[in-house]
């Protein structure tokens, strides 16, 4: 496994860690289950036979979001894969980070699954606790926007609300005064 790689935005294929391209053989295209890592940059996997599991890589087949950014579908994530409202990645294509699990059930060799980080302080550095549209705890980097750094000791859904609530008055009276 490279660990050189960029975890922000895939920039090789998944294939090219095994030494292989998925344009070796025409009828392989690329793995739907594994979002567009195995695919060349620029390109996602969509799917053209449904029920099957397999894709063919299209240009511009993308999303913009960098990995664990928050998203709601696949096609929000550069990389294809949006799994509990976080973006993320194979296992095999870098570590999965503190507060994420691999979960091999999902594709071969696992998929970064982000676990709940309600409860526990399980973030990385530069990764905060964020409560995402699959409407659970994920870390996530670069979120912004009103969110609540949940601890232990905190009620998550309304120290973020009054959080909201404070930051939309002062907009509101700035605003007024302009």
């Amino acid at each position: 496994m490279n660990t050189d790689l960029d975890v922000r935005a895939p920039t090789i294929h998944r294939a090219a860690l095994d030494g292989g391209s998925p344009f070796d053989d025409p009828d392989r295209g690329c793995d739907l289950s594994l979002g567009n890592f195995d695919c060349p940059d620029g390109t996602g996997c969509v799917d053209y036979d449904r029920g099957t599991g397999r894709g063919a890589c299209e240009p511009n087949a993308h999303g913009d979001l960098p990995l664990y950014s928050l998203c709601e579908v696949d096609l929000d994530c550069y990389g294809g894969l949006c799994l509990n409202g976080v973006c993320t990645h194979p296992c095999d294509y870098q570590p999965c980070p503190g507060g994420y699990d691999c979960d091999e059930d999902i594709a071969p060799g696992g998929i970064c699954r982000a676990a709940s980080c309600r409860e526990l302080d399980n973030c990385d550095d530069g990764f905060t606790c964020e409560y995402s549209a699959a409407e659970r705890w994920v870390c996530a980097e670069g979120a912004g926007g009103c969110r609540a750094v949940h601890t232990k000791k905190s009620a998550p859904g309304f120290g973020a609300l009054a959080l909201c609530l404070v930051l939309f008055s002062a907009y509101r009276r700035r605003a007024r005064r302009a």
